[in-house]
């Protein structure tokens, strides 16, 4: 049980770090348009 407790801690931080990399590409993309 705690092996996959850890598992699925691992797999959300995983996840929000993806989606702050594109968030932060989007935006720099952005940025760099204007």
């Amino acid at each position: 049980m705690n092996l996959d407790a850890s598992k699925l801690t691992y797999g959300a931080v995983t996840k929000y770090r993806e989606v702050i990399k594109e968030r932060t590409i989007t935006k720099y993309k952005t940025i760099k348009r204007i």
